[in-house]
């Protein structure tokens, strides 16, 4: 089982601090509503507390993000939600197309061909992804001399 592990790091919490910043942004917020409507107490504690929940929600429940940016796990490649069986792969091609574009053409035994568009900066950077495959003996070609 061989994995490249992404480079995302999920953001350092401080809840402390978190929840003095957000009282304020929430109390900042209560005080523009009363000016501009006028609500009672009641709707101005209220919406500091909606705002406190959905504050705290949206910080402290992220979208989790996959630790492996691409694996090679029981004769298989996983990477950008595609599995894809070893064995059935011929040959593949990696190339640079633009600046921050990078292609996988991968022939299958079968003669087809799919080609994938790589834009993911955990995959591109300093070629990762194609030193990846090479270390675990996959028959990837580079072309083109600007990627060596």
């Amino acid at each position: 089982m061989a994995v490249l592990k992404s480079k995302f790091e999920a953001p350092k919490r401080k809840p402390i601090g978190t929840i003095i910043k957000h009282a304020l942004y929430g109390s900042i917020f209560v005080f523009a509503l009363t000016l501009f409507f006028e609500l009672p107490l009641k709707h101005q504690i209220s919406n500091v507390l909606l705002y406190f929940a959905f504050s705290i929600i949206f910080n402290y429940f992220p979208n989790k993000h996959n630790e492996s940016a691409a694996g090679i796990i029981e004769n298989k490649l996983l990477f950008l939600d595609f599995s894809i069986d070893l064995s059935s792969i011929e040959s593949a091609f990696y190339w640079q197309e633009k600046q921050l574009e990078h292609v996988l053409k991968i022939n299958y035994t079968n003669e087809t061909y799919q080609e994938f568009w790589l834009t993911d900066a955990d995959l591109i950077d300093d070629l990762r992804f194609y030193h990846f495959l090479v270390e675990n003996q996959l028959s990837v070609r580079l072309i083109g001399e600007e990627l060596i």
